[in-house]
């Protein structure tokens, strides 16, 4: 059929068996016009749902040249109360973009406060920053829904000349002040840092504190964001300090940086590893750096406890090999101590295979001293098993210190020790 009768088959046959047809044959790139178009516009209101996916897809697939007609077409759907119809021009009108911007843009004025809304947010889907200006006059709409939808789009645009506008909506709205402190967070730079940190001092409710510090993570672009909200913490209640500490250093950690909990705040640190969501307990515990200190090891424990294997490796391996000896031996002392006291034998010290030979030698040295310090006072041959594995792994430091051990002990465990050597050196 010639194009004129497969517009005609589309537009008026009574079977949507043969319109469905005509339109799919409409779709070839070499029929597609202005025409057609239009004619596909149409159809998104057929009463046969596969006639209407086929319009959708051909005009969500429309040529570059002709996307200002399929703008024109569809836009007028916007007006419509079937709301199915306007989600299907509303995705289409998104898709087309930018050449649907002057077209959208009379409707921000409609009389009708859902076709504002409406045009709103496809703009902001679209999001054109040349648009700010047509819509920073409805962040004072007499409508809700129209003013919410404003903040949102020009979050979405990060449209930094809204900044002083939102402020102001943010200031006498109490409630959409969550949705301001999202777009000002999008908008980003210092201005919008500034304010957002000035009003995280302000606020007293802690969901707004909260919205403001995800906010102020969201386009953080320097580690410098995380320096603030860490300098924040003393004056903070213990709940927000958990949330600014895992902030801080998620940020830290998305930027690659560097970041290290002051000392006058490790205390938060210890807090926040014993709390049961998982997040601000792994933020807590990468806030204490990879070398650990003498306090640090009651926590260390607390954690090793909850029994998570990647975080007990990260543990024993910035203990063993990045710690001093003193911490090395007071945290052997207190997880001996824990496992006793509960009955549960963590199987930590497996990971101690995986690295030894990076453990510098005073360190291995005092490894072994407290194992056998542990084993002087219970006399646990799960101690001996692992000397097993350490004595394969470094036979001349392990027979030195089980030799000199077996004179200074009781005569039990002396024939313990000279029986493993025996076994072991055959």
């Amino acid at each position: 059929m010639t194009f004129e009768e497969l517009i005609d088959v589309f537009q008026n046959a009574p079977s949507p068996e043969d319109r469905r047809l005509a339109a799919d044959e409409l779709k070839s790139d070499s029929l597609i016009n202005d025409i057609a178009i239009k004619a596909f516009a149409n159809g998104l209101m057929d009463s046969d749902i596969g006639i209407r996916d086929v319009c959708q897809r051909a005009l969500l697939d429309t040529p570059e040249h002709l996307k200002s007609v399929t703008a024109s077409a569809v836009a007028p759907y916007i007006n419509m109360r079937d709301i199915e119809l306007r989600n299907l021009a509303g995705e289409v009108l998104t898709r087309v973009g930018a050449v649907a911007v002057p077209i959208l843009l009379p409707y921000l004025k409609s009389t009708d406060f859902d076709v504002r809304k409406f045009a709103c947010d496809i703009l902001g889907l679209i999001a054109d920053a040349s648009i700010a200006p047509y819509v920073i006059p409805l962040l004072s709409d007499t409508d809700r829904n129209v003013q919410l939808s404003a903040v949102e789009t020009l979050g979405n645009l990060q449209a930094s000349t809204a900044l002083d506008a939102l402020i102001m909506v943010y200031e006498n709205f109490d409630e959409i002040k969550p949705a301001v402190i999202e777009s000002i967070g999008k908008i980003g730079g210092d201005n919008s840092e500034s304010y957002l940190l000035e009003q995280l001092d302000n606020e007293t409710d802690m969901f707004l504190q909260t919205t403001i510090i995800d906010a102020l993570s969201f386009n953080a672009k320097s580690i410098d964001i995380s320096y603030k909200l860490l300098a924040k913490m003393p004056n903070s209640d213990a709940e927000m300090q958990k949330i600014m500490l895992m902030t801080a250093f998620a940020i830290s950690f998305r930027l690659e940086e560097n970041l290290l909990m002051p000392d006058e705040l490790r205390y938060v640190s210890y807090r926040g590893m014993a709390e049961r969501d998982e997040n601000i307990m792994i933020a807590s515990l990468i806030s204490l750096g990879d070398v650990y200190r003498r306090d640090d090891v009651p926590s260390l424990v607390t954690v090793v406890a909850k029994e998570n294997p990647d975080l007990n490796y990260q543990i024993l391996y910035n203990i063993t090999i990045n710690s001093d000896v003193e911490v090395i031996a007071h945290f052997f002392e207190q997880l001996f101590a824990w496992e006793e006291t509960t009955g549960i034998n963590t199987d930590l010290l497996d990971n101690l295979t995986n690295f030894w030979d990076s453990i510098p030698f005073d360190n291995r040295d005092a490894i072994i001293s407290a194992l056998l310090y542990h084993f002087e006072l219970s006399g646990s041959m799960r101690i001996l098993s692992i000397f097993a594995i350490l004595y394969s792994l470094d036979s001349d430091l392990v027979s030195t210190k089980l030799l000199e051990y077996s004179l200074e002990t009781s005569k039990e465990n002396k024939l313990l020790i000279d029986e493993f050597l025996k076994q072991h050196e055959a």
